[in-house]
């Protein structure tokens, strides 16, 4: 059964869909200590359940979980408005991965402080991104005539 013990009222909420539940927590716990609220599933059912009750900012999965892949979970992604995914897989299965809207696929081994950094990085690209593609902004302020 998913982890949705906390209340909803942090600006940054993680969803960690792991299979195995002591490196689920480890990575949890890590994005805890940065100030994010996080939510956890050990299956992709749980994830599924999460995600279309709930509003995240960033998606953790494995591929490999008991009942399917974190690539199963993509497709959920785009609902959110400023989600994004990142998964712990086979680098064989990257260029799928990138192609259904994961920002990253990183070794599944990879230490939560590395995967932070890895998560900050791909968040800022995709604003980059994102940015480049948006229409010029309006100035805040008109300049005034002289007096």
């Amino acid at each position: 059964m998913p982890d949705t013990s906390t209340t909803r009222n942090a600006a940054g909420w993680v969803l960690v869909v792991h299979g195995d539940a002591e490196k689920a927590q480890r990575i949890a716990a890590h994005f805890q200590e940065c100030g994010h609220q996080v939510d956890t599933a050990a299956c992709c059912g749980d994830g599924e359940a999460l995600l279309q009750t709930c509003r995240y900012d960033i998606l953790i999965a494995t591929l490999d979980l008991p009942d399917g892949s974190g690539l199963d979970l993509l497709p959920l992604c785009p609902r959110w408005f400023g989600g994004r995914a990142v998964l712990l897989g086979d680098s064989a299965l990257r260029a799928q991965a990138l192609a259904a809207g994961a920002l990253a696929v990183l070794d599944p081994d990879t230490d939560p402080r590395t995967l932070q950094e890895s998560v900050d990085c791909a968040i800022a690209q995709a604003m980059r991104s994102s940015d480049a593609d948006a229409p010029p902004r309006p100035p805040d302020r008109l300049p005034q005539p002289p007096v």
